[in-house]
């Protein structure tokens, strides 16, 4: 059953691949600039409703990743490589102290990363739906058939297509905070993120499965012996904790209603 999801999902993947191809081989001019300008085609057909909202979604891709996304991007390697100092601080050309300069945060480079790649993500799979809407138009036009009007575009976002409506703003939250801030905390199972790693004061880096290498390591420096203490203290916690709640819980409901069976019944007798 697994092999049968895996080879799926590259077969998915392989058919995701190969339908591109085949639009930017069979496309139309329309179609194959909408690779590049998102929403050209349906601009271009008078879909003005789905060519702004296309080319939106690419103009404030594009505005995020310049201004925001690739400064964070670029140090997604290293972490950050310019540690906050302190320097001295003049004033009037006497020294008067000393003044914090703040260097890279290793925590928000990583978090902005994280972040900046989940959106990529995003924008990617909305370029896919672009240029395949695209070409369903100009087949569509093709075989001599007329496209959805705006109109009709915009009201079906409140009639058969009011499902992804509702659920497009919640999906995206879900995204935001909760996917990406357990990928963030995963990822940060990789960095030598400790008590003297703290940014912005310190910086903190890639250390690969080191972290778990000193984690299951039993003897010398590692944390083996504390760790499987610790999880098998914590197997037997939830153990007798879900066998008490549960059996104990029925346990008491069986009673409580034996009881109730045996107040009833002398009731009945008593009558």
């Amino acid at each position: 059953m697994k092999e049968n999801r895996i080879a799926g999902f590259f077969k998915g993947v392989g058919n995701t691949f190969g339908f591109i191809g085949t639009v930017f081989i069979k496309g139309d001019w329309k179609t194959k600039l909408s690779f590049i300008i998102m929403g050209f085609g349906s601009l271009m057909r008078k879909q003005f409703a789905r060519g702004i909202a296309f080319l939106a979604v690419e103009v404030l891709y594009i505005w995020y990743i310049v201004s925001f996304g690739a400064g964070y991007i670029k140090d997604f390697g290293t972490l950050g490589t310019v540690a906050t100092r302190e320097e001295p601080a003049y004033f009037n050309g006497v020294e008067i102290g000393k003044t914090t300069v703040l260097g890279d945060n290793s925590f928000l480079i990583l978090l902005f990363s994280v972040m900046t790649l989940f959106i990529t993500a995003l924008f990617v799979v909305i370029w896919y739906i672009n240029i395949k809407n695209n070409y369903e138009s100009q087949l569509r036009l093709e075989a001599g058939r007329k496209l959805p009007t705006n109109k009709q575009d915009l009201s079906s976002l409140l009639d058969h297509n009011f499902d992804k409506t509702l659920l497009a703003i919640p999906v995206f939250g879900v995204f935001m905070f909760v996917v990406v801030p357990i990928v963030f905390m995963i990822m940060v199972a990789f960095t030598n993120y400790d008590a003297t790693h703290q940014p912005p004061t310190n910086l903190f880096s890639w250390v690969g499965f080191e972290n778990f290498k000193n984690l299951l390591s039993i003897g010398g420096s590692g944390f083996g012996s504390t760790f499987f203490t610790v999880l098998g203290w914590t197997l037997v916690w939830a153990f007798f904790a879900t066998f008490l709640n549960y059996f104990g819980g029925m346990a008491v409901a069986i009673l409580i209603n034996k009881k109730g069976s045996n107040s009833r019944n002398c009731g009945e007798r008593s009558w």
